[in-house]
């Protein structure tokens, strides 16, 4: 028996989303540096690519919400 149309949307967007959490995820824990301006830990999203920044901005602004950690778009010579 096919599998529906329906199932397999659910089934192609589950994936979408799998796949756009793991790529945040290895973001997040790759990029987390510590700003000299302030001394505060941030998450410093290099100048490229730039759609990297955009691209995880939404999950960005959720996390900051609920962790409390900061994001930037920086360049990463500035962190260290």
């Amino acid at each position: 028996m096919p599998i529906s149309f329906a199932r397999r949307t659910a089934i192609f967007w589950s994936l979408v989303l799998a796949v756009y959490l793991l790529g945040y995820l290895i973001v997040r824990a790759t990029l987390v540096h510590t700003w000299q301006r302030d001394g505060q830990s941030y998450v410093i999203f290099p100048e490229w690519p730039r759609s990297l920044y955009y691209v995880y901005r939404p999950m960005a602004d959720l996390d900051g919400k609920i962790t409390g950690m900061r994001f930037r778009q920086s360049s990463i010579t500035e962190a260290k």
